[in-house]
């Protein structure tokens, strides 16, 4: 488990973590959640990383295969913010 995927869920969120899988879907090391943020019209987008599971006990969750609408390798940059 230590390859970082870029994950978008079915409820529309995108999700950067170490990703694996096991019997019971598709577990994610220190997840984090990635929100587009701009701070005016005509400024750029910049992102904002906020972790996952912030009240859960433990670094990794487990989510099911079918609540994941793709999974791909991130942008260089926003793998290194990572």
């Amino acid at each position: 488990m230590s390859e970082v995927k870029l994950l978008r869920l079915s409820t529309g969120e995108d999700i950067i973590a170490k990703v694996g899988e096991n019997d019971q879907g598709v577990s994610l090391n220190k997840p984090f959640v990635i929100i587009p943020q701009q701070k005016g019209p005509g400024q750029p987008v910049q992102l904002m990383m906020s972790l996952y599971n912030a009240f859960g006990k433990g670094d990794t969750i487990t989510i099911d295969q079918d609540k994941v609408v793709f999974m791909t390798d991130p942008k260089d940059e926003i793998k290194n913010s990572y």
